[in-house]
């Protein structure tokens, strides 16, 4: 577990090398967590092919333990007294993006992703990107995992999606059309 965590630190530290070759191009923003996810799948990739050692399930734990880190502290750092003027506003867009995101779910990510159990895990990860971002999709498939029983397909498909679409294109895309039609 000590080995794993060390490494996990040493390839988002070896993010940052990587940050600095990619701010210096012109009109590309991109956050720096991106650059520590692309030394993460270098260092997976060099381990493997070295045949050093990788161990999963640690490397599990310590991503549960720190997705459930950020979780909690997006939750704290919310000031639900700031939003009180808004409540009612911001609890009717709630509500309706919510049901929104189910039915989408049920009707059209459900039946894209093939009608059986990897479709409805994916189809609950659907729903938790649509209704926050990549981590609440991990989340969800991973509860839904937890009570029903793992699928690989599902697990290393929707939150690899996630993270390439919300985490590293979004970014780019972003960057590039802001500075076509911002100016």
């Amino acid at each position: 577990m000590v080995s794993m965590f060390a490494m996990c630190l040493l390839l988002a530290a070896l993010g940052m090398p990587i940050y600095a070759l990619i701010s210096q191009v012109p009109s590309l923003s991109i956050p720096k967590f991106v650059c520590c996810l692309f030394a993460g799948a270098i260092g997976r990739n060099v381990m493997e092919a070295l045949h050093i050692p990788f161990y999963v399930p640690e490397v599990d734990a310590i991503e549960n333990m720190f997705l459930e880190l950020y979780l909690a502290l997006v939750l704290m750092g919310i000031d639900i007294t700031a939003l009180a003027p808004v409540a009612g506003q911001m609890g009717v867009v709630l509500l309706s993006q919510a049901i929104l995101m189910a039915l989408f779910a049920i009707f059209i990510s459900y039946n894209m992703f093939g009608r059986d159990y990897g479709a409805a895990v994916m189809a609950a990860g659907n729903c938790g990107w649509g209704c926050g971002s990549g981590p609440n999709a991990v989340a969800n498939e991973q509860a839904v995992m937890k009570e029903y029983g793992w699928h690989n397909i599902a697990w290393v498909l929707y939150p690899s999606f996630a993270v390439i679409i919300d985490d590293i294109f979004n970014p780019i895309a972003l960057s590039v059309f802001g500075n076509i039609f911002g100016k």
